[in-house]
């Protein structure tokens, strides 16, 4: 049985192994005198050039497939480039902080003689071979099964005795990181009909925890030149594109009232189910609903202004504060989802760009933009058009504050400001505010959200 699962695990790697080749093969010439000049892949749409923040390799370090090559840096998010064969690092074309071409080598691997006449031959051929292989191979014995992973993993599992092959990988490609090893030194093996049974590292004294007390960081009065450099970098990019587009801004105030006391109702279900329940997913929803009605809204257009693209699919965008600068990952197809459904992936996006995990699918393809600056305590703010998006809108803090109803009593209400800006070159006023005075009676009516759940 266990030799099976390494066969299982064996095609899957060369599953992955494959995948990587065919979308990094495109724009180099291959492998070379058994040197792989490994180009750098588009990681968005619309950009041509990455910021190169820093390398985890050198030339002449040994490296394995799926190892971190680099950390690169686009208007959107940090992305780390990996590593898609085994080898020797033979040369890094680029420095940190210059500003890497896509599509052109990114560094260059020194591969086996054998692998590299591999390269040569077609993608469907590897493919053949990889089946023929599976289906043919004899079962493998346990010291003959390649493990995925690096040198440093081995160490560590080699000093505390840990048979890899015991070990969960949670990696890409079921490659064993350091956490699944740290992981599985704390956690139990069980064999019956032997109760489970804690594993602990050989230690040869107690250790000692030390606790230091955060530190106030230095008050200096010195004049300091701060570079431009990653994401604020391509930020002044973007704005300077921006600024070459005619905006028009529209704003509105939202009673909050329904949508907090339904919020207030649903938040223990979703909490249960492990979710944490925002007004943000609502507004989403929202606005996916309203862009049924205006889809002249989700839509790009293209750099000379003379075509527009009306997307189909509502990738929603949310501008995120991170400590690279403001990231702005998108939750795909909202138009299909539900209200429990874009929390949860807004709880993962969050988190991946605080983590500086984000995926170049978490970046790409976003159609219309949201800020939520409210949550830092803003009360009114003016969007800036993320072209080549045509719309953007920007939410306030919610206030209570005192208003007169229909009968002329003063009465508490809950207030948000909501702002929106378009692209008026091919956005009129006239339908920016419809589209806001139907996402505004979704809002204050969410119960009408209910009607259209798919």
């Amino acid at each position: 049985m266990l030799s099976r699962c390494c066969r299982l695990i064996q095609r899957d790697l060369r599953s992955s192994k494959r995948i990587l080749w065919q979308r990094f093969a495109s724009g180099t010439v291959g492998i070379q005198n058994g040197l792989f000049k490994f180009p750098l892949a588009d990681i968005g749409e619309g950009i041509y050039e990455v910021q190169l923040v820093q390398w985890f390799v050198e030339e002449g370090q040994k490296i394995q497939e799926f190892d971190k090559l680099c950390e690169v840096m686009s208007d959107k998010a940090n992305v780390d480039i990996t590593s898609p064969k085994d080898g020797e690092i033979a040369e890094l074309h680029w420095k940190v902080g210059d500003m890497a071409k896509v599509g052109e080598p990114l560094l260059t691997i020194k591969v086996e003689e054998e692998e590299g006449a591999a390269g040569a031959q077609s993608i469907e051929d590897q493919e053949e071979e990889t089946e023929e292989q599976f289906q043919s191979e004899p079962e493998l014995p346990k010291s003959k099964v390649h493990i995925q992973t690096t040198p440093a993993v081995r160490r560590i599992a080699k000093e505390h005795n840990v048979d890899l092959l015991l070990v969960t990988a949670s990696g890409p490609g079921n490659r064993i990181l350091k956490e699944d090893v740290l992981n599985y030194l704390q956690g139990f093996v069980t064999s019956a009909p032997t109760p489970k049974v804690p594993i602990t590292p050989k230690t040869t004294s107690t250790p000692t925890v030390s606790v230091s007390m955060p530190q106030p960081p230095p008050i200096t009065a010195e004049d300091r030149t701060i570079p431009i450099v990653g994401v604020k970098a391509f930020m002044v990019k973007k704005m300077n594109e921006a600024n070459q587009v005619a905006q028009f801004g529209y704003g509105d105030e939202i009673c909050m009232d329904r949508l907090i006391d339904i919020r207030k109702q649903l938040r223990p279900a979703a909490e249960a189910c492990g979710v944490k329940l925002s007004f943000l997913p609502f507004i989403l929803k929202a606005i996916s609903l309203s862009l049924l009605e205006y889809p002249s809204l989700n839509a790009h257009v293209n750099s000379d202004c003379t075509e527009i693209y009306q997307r189909g699919s509502h990738n929603l965008g949310i501008a995120v504060d991170s400590q690279q600068g403001l990231v702005v990952p998108n939750i795909k197809d909202c138009q299909s989802k539900s209200i429990f459904e874009i929390a949860r992936d807004i709880e993962g996006l969050v988190a991946r760009v605080r983590d500086s995990k984000t995926t170049t699918t978490d970046i790409t393809g976003g159609t219309f933009t949201i800020s939520n600056i409210g949550a830092i305590g803003g009360t009114v703010c003016r969007p800036i058009v993320f072209v080549p998006e045509v719309c953007i809108g920007a939410l306030g803090k919610t206030q209570r504050i005192p208003m007169y109803d229909q009968a002329g009593n003063v009465v508490p209400k809950s207030l948000m400001h909501a702002a929106w800006s378009a692209d008026h070159r091919v956005v009129d006023g006239a339908t920016v505010a419809r589209f806001s005075n139907k996402w505004k009676e979704y809002v204050e009516n969410p119960e009408a959200m209910l009607l259209h759940l798919r």
